[in-house]
């Protein structure tokens, strides 16, 4: 298992994207690349000792593990109604904006909300490392992997 400095925050962002862009963990140094769309992958365009596994793509969430975070998250609520009222949103076209509408309908289940999606990005960023072998050096956020972008 290769031990990286790397801001977990960051990666955490980079999973939550939902805008199409790219990102990858440069693995020599932990920083993490944000690309726009159609950009070419890093060290494409390096004319001498290109490795190709230096950079490791990170795929963004799907929409079904999206939903499958919020159905979580109903599990953990101990008000039967706004279970209920969740739980319709969900059904359906537009889940996840029907969701994100009835959550601004009640505050403090929006904060809760907030607290338990922030939460579980971090649990998945530490996955995530841990499905490509890799270990963080340190629990907390790294000054030294700053997100670049190119």
């Amino acid at each position: 298992m290769l031990a990286i400095t790397i801001d977990t925050d960051a990666l955490a962002r980079a999973l939550d994207d939902e805008r199409n862009r790219m990102h990858y963990l440069d693995l020599e140094d932990g920083a993490l690349l944000t690309l726009p769309p159609g950009a070419a992958e890093p060290g494409s365009e390096e004319k001498y000792q290109v490795d190709p596994e230096r950079y490791l793509r990170i795929k963004p969430l799907t929409f079904e593990q999206r939903l499958a975070l919020r159905e979580a998250f109903l599990l953990e609520l101990g008000d039967h109604a706004l279970h209920m009222v969740l739980r319709n949103a969900l059904q359906g076209r537009r889940a996840l904006r029907n969701f994100a509408y009835q959550l601004v309908q009640h505050p403090t289940l929006e904060q809760a909300w907030q607290r338990f999606y922030a939460n579980r990005l971090r649990e998945l960023a530490l996955e995530w490392l841990e499905e490509h072998d890799l270990h963080p050096r340190t629990a907390q956020t790294s000054i030294a992997a700053r997100p670049r972008h190119g």
